[in-house]
């Protein structure tokens, strides 16, 4: 009791001193200011939610959109207007290919020069291509005097201005700085780098609203929507791709460098004997008897995927115009498998291709060439490709990539980027497969698993 007394008799001399009516008020500060410190952390939390609601519907994009047409008291062109209904006629053209079918099954075969001179002049106009659409779009957005014109300067401007200050914000919570860990680090670039592909998204969202209700030619087909929605893209990533493209480096630096390395590697060692069966020899080279003397090189279809893979990551920006190369360079490489087993093409069989064809383009897969961020770059931008082709494409090469990754050179042989299976391994396989349902010795077969593991 003598600890619990002296605790007594101080808080009755407490309250005795100061009055029992400030000891309760004191007691009431303190639960304030416990309630107001709770509301605030509330409000704190609220507020970062309401931040990333707005972040996610891109109200910034919102305001600029919408001050910019009210201040814009303008018109279109009559320039603008002109082709606008001109496009409108001619995306309601057939397709020609189609018209050429329907006409040819219905002469037969027959020769009728009349016909033939009504064809020619029916077909006199042609549907827009991706081309001719783009070379509108990019005459309305490069004029100031135009509505859409003023407001992809704008769009471009605060885009470029919340890019700048987040990175800046995000350069003063280094952890030199702040003391954080490196992975505090890797998380807030991550946050960063969402922040950013998100304001992509908005700014892309708004522009391309905004080109198909003032242009309604473009939206009146599906086609010419397609059309609308590359030319767009190739307009706006021109401007902003290094920035963009910028965060997927630094997001995915760590695995396109063990792609890299692992890459170089199997290059190096030369552990897979796949690459005779992807290089061809010319003609003049296959009599020389010299083998010094022979330069072979890949195979037409294989030099024709190279090519365009090459175009995908040098010389555009636009995530869907990387798809469609991306998918003509997987078009010939399917070719090639086709031809080389003399069957239809299947992931089983087109991936081990992919591979050593990565391995055997260092045009495509070189030191800095960021390949991984490439696919990364493509797939988010497009939502994986989708659910039809070009989403097939995307998973291949991801599953590609992955495998080259893994290989480990140093356990032997890697036996995943052979184009064919060694017959007699296969049938060692079959054999063992068969004798699963026989009855083995326990010493014996315990001797075996131990020199398996060994």
């Amino acid at each position: 009791m003598g600890p619990a007394a002296g605790v007594l008799a101080g808080l009755n001399m407490l309250v005795a001193t100061v009055g029992a009516e400030t000891v309760m008020a004191g007691i009431g500060l303190t639960a304030s200011a416990a309630a107001a410190a709770t509301v605030s952390h509330q409000s704190k939390v609220k507020a970062a939610q309401r931040k990333k609601e707005r972040m996610r519907r891109g109200e910034w994009a919102m305001d600029v959109c919408w001050s910019c047409k009210k201040s814009f008291d303008r018109g279109p062109s009559d320039e603008a207007c002109k082709k606008d209904a001109e496009f409108l006629r001619r995306f309601q053209l057939p397709d020609p290919k189609r018209l050429d079918r329907e006409r040819s099954a219905q002469n037969d075969g027959r020769t009728d020069t009349s016909s033939t001179s009504d064809g020619a002049a029916g077909t006199h106009e042609t549907r827009p291509d991706d081309a001719e659409v783009f070379r509108f779009l990019f005459s309305i957005f490069s004029s100031p005097s135009e509505l859409l014109g003023q407001m992809n300067m704008q769009l471009c401007e605060a885009f470029r201005k919340r890019f700048t200050d987040r990175h800046q914000k995000q350069q003063l919570r280094r952890p030199s700085f702040t003391g954080k860990s490196v992975t505090a680090e890797i998380a807030a670039a991550r946050a960063v780098a969402k922040d950013t592909l998100q304001d992509t998204k908005m700014y892309i969202a708004h522009m391309l609203g905004a080109t198909l209700q003032c242009f309604p030619s473009l939206a009146s087909t599906p086609e010419a929507v397609s059309s609308c929605t590359l030319a767009v893209e190739r307009i706006i990533y021109d401007d902003i791709h290094a920035m963009v493209f910028g965060e997927f480096q630094r997001v995915f630096k760590s695995a396109d460098n063990a792609f890299a390395d692992n890459l170089a590697d199997i290059r190096r060692e030369q552990k897979y004997h796949s690459a005779a069966l992807l290089q061809l020899p010319s003609p003049q080279q296959e009599t020389s008897k010299d083998k010094h003397a022979r330069h072979p090189v890949l195979v037409e279809d294989l030099q024709k995927a190279e090519a365009k893979l090459v175009a995908m990551m040098q010389e555009t920006s636009s995530p869907l115009l990387k798809l469609v190369l991306l998918c003509d360079g997987f078009r010939s490489i399917c070719c090639f498998a086709e031809k080389l087993h003399q069957s239809a093409s299947n992931a089983d069989m087109l991936i081990p291709i992919l591979c050593a064809f990565l391995v055997e383009c260092p045009r495509i897969c070189r030191a800095g060439s960021d390949f991984v961020a490439e696919i990364a770059f493509i797939s988010f931008f497009t939502n994986g490709g989708g659910k039809g082709v070009e989403g097939y494409v995307l998973t291949t090469f991801q599953a590609a990539v992955q495998v080259i990754a893994a290989v480990d050179l140093p356990r032997g042989h890697a036996k995943e980027l052979e184009l064919f299976i060694n017959d007699d391994e296969s049938g060692a396989a079959d054999d063992t497969k068969d004798d699963e349902d026989e009855f083995f010795d326990a010493v014996s077969t315990a001797t075996q698993a131990s020199q398996f593991q060994t």
